[in-house]
């Protein structure tokens, strides 16, 4: 992934697209959905999918239509890859799989599908519920009443 932050440090935007769908097939092969969820929406060090998509649009606001016809579905697919990945606790598959739809809207939304965004939206915040289900399941199993 280091080398896709690279290029995305050179404003070779189109390049790190590539690199980072090979690093997230890379870690979700390891099981590891944090790493896959990274190379779609970066973090606080690292742009990810969705960075390039925000500096593609801002240097030329035609990329749009690339963003949307070309690295968005990639961002879906890596998505749907995280579903087959059963070495993970349920709590790490749905916070994983809330950032990466949130990350997918967020692009979605730069892309200006409003409507692919809402959807997106809709579904980061199932995953999102059933992550409280599961943090409030647990709570209650270990005795714990009203907090942490």
């Amino acid at each position: 992934m280091r080398f896709a932050d690279d290029l995305y440090k050179a404003d070779r935007f189109e390049e790190s697209v590539p690199v980072y769908f090979a690093a997230a097939s890379l870690f979700k092969k390891e099981g590891s959905l944090v790493g896959t969820s990274s190379c779609v929406g970066g973090g606080v060090w690292r742009p990810g999918m969705r960075g390039v998509n925000k500096r593609m649009i801002a240097r030329d606001v035609t990329m749009k239509d690339v963003v949307k016809r070309h690295v968005i579905p990639l961002m879906r697919d890596i998505k749907n890859q995280m579903l087959e990945v059963t070495s993970v606790s349920e709590k790490v598959k749905c916070m994983c799989m809330k950032w990466v739809l949130g990350y997918i809207a967020m692009s979605e939304e730069l892309a200006g599908d409003d409507v692919a965004a809402k959807e997106a939206g809709e579904e980061s915040r199932v995953w999102k519920e059933r992550l409280r289900e599961l943090e409030e399941e647990s709570e209650s199993s270990d005795g714990v009443v009203g907090g942490k």
